[in-house]
């Protein structure tokens, strides 16, 4: 039987039929081998392709930081750690669509890029958080990167429980957490501060006659670096310290114008002795001792003394009588005349007691008084000069 004849039959048909089923069947399985060949090996390209890329957001992770990769980076912004984080999220969705388990090496490769960068993302926002925290506690930003601002003043508005927060955060120890733990302390102290100040102006004012309580408020006052809270709290104070001020200055007045009267009456009392002892000295005529000056008083004027003239006696002769001549008589010889009286001498005065020899200078303490003892000039003088009486021995005085 011929080909062509045996073709025509049922047999060679199905041997026809059969062959070419299988042409067709070599024909797909080449081509989906190499499809597969193909898109294994544009998978691959792809994984390649995002760790090389996550390898590049690894260095713009690193760039977050300081040199010493110790502090942030200065001036670094949330958007630019927010940048690196989504590309390196778009990375890892990208990479999710392989199978992890036929292009095994290539997502290790991958995986160990996209943790390391995520560490240094995650690092990145928890330090940014922590040094916005920080500088929202101050008038003004404190920190940033490495560089810390001498000058730390508490804003008014800074509260217990953000200290706290901070106080109560990372345990590790960085030199960023130490800086931290620093500026922390820092703005604890101003906060007691503010705080104490604020307490003693509260005892201040309920016992507003208390000086000790007011400039204990002072103190706590001064210590404040915050002008604003410093000034709002002095305007509490002041009245405070104003009606204590007034309070002093007019007992000071009221203490001055006693020992002013006090003085005037010790003066007139001394004046008074003292005319008491110069009458008595006039009509003695004897010095006589003054015990408030020490001093004795001389008499100004003589005293009174009587005396008696002797009486002059008259001879007279006696007459003859009956008419006879007298015969001359012998004369009778004269009688001594009495002396004239001598003037009275004055009376030698009566010893004085001697007085107590007093040092050419003025005693320790003691000083030679402007003005007399016992005036109102000298008590106006003790008065100014800050003392509230004086003590006397006729000659000096001792302020006290």
């Amino acid at each position: 039987m011929k080909t062509k004849e045996f073709l025509a039959t049922t047999k060679g048909k199905a041997i026809v039929g059969a062959v070419i089923t299988l042409a067709l069947v070599a024909g797909a399985l080449t081509f989906k081998v190499q499809s597969d060949h193909a898109q294994d090996e544009k998978a691959k390209t792809s994984l390649k392709q995002e760790i090389k890329e996550t390898k590049t957001l690894l260095s713009k992770a690193r760039a977050l930081f300081d040199e010493k990769q110790e502090f942030l980076r200065k001036d670094l912004k949330t958007e630019q750690v927010e940048k690196v984080k989504e590309e390196l999220q778009k990375n890892e969705k990208e990479v999710k669509s392989f199978d992890e388990q036929k292009y095994k090496d290539l997502f290790n490769d991958f995986s160990t890029a996209d943790k390391e960068v995520f560490a240094l993302v995650e690092t990145a926002e928890k330090m940014l958080d922590t040094q916005e925290k920080v500088n929202a506690l101050f008038t003004k930003p404190i920190l940033n990167g490495a560089e810390v601002q001498k000058e730390q003043i508490l804003a008014k508005k800074a509260m217990d429980e953000q200290i706290k927060v901070l106080e109560t955060g990372s345990k590790e120890k960085t030199p960023f957490t130490d800086k931290i733990a620093e500026i922390v302390k820092n703005a604890r102290t101003q906060f007691t501060d503010i705080d104490n100040a604020k307490k003693a102006i509260a005892e201040s004012e309920k016992d507003k006659t208390n000086e000790n309580k007011a400039t204990n408020a002072q103190k706590a006052i001064d210590k404040i670096k915050n002008p604003d809270v410093k000034k709002e709290l002095q305007t509490k104070l002041d009245p405070i310290k104003k009606a204590i001020a007034d309070k002093k200055k007019a007992d000071e007045e009221k203490r001055k114008a006693e020992e002013k009267k006090k003085a005037e009456e010790k003066g007139a009392v001394v004046a008074q002795d003292e005319q008491q002892a110069q009458e008595q000295a006039n009509q003695s005529g004897q010095p006589v001792y003054n015990e408030n000056t020490g001093e004795y008083v001389q008499p100004t004027a003589q005293a009174n003394s009587g005396g008696t003239s002797p009486n002059n006696s008259n001879n007279t002769g006696g007459s003859q009588g009956g008419g006879q001549a007298q015969s001359p008589s012998t004369p009778a010889p004269s009688q001594p005349q009495a002396p004239a009286p001598q003037p009275q001498q004055p009376a030698t005065p009566a010893p004085q007691p001697s007085k107590p020899q007093t040092p050419s200078g003025p005693p320790a303490g003691w000083i030679n008084p402007p003005y007399p003892i016992g005036s109102g000039k000298l008590m106006d003088w003790i008065i100014d000069n800050g003392y509230s009486g004086y003590d006397d021995d006729g000659t000096y005085i001792r302020p006290y």
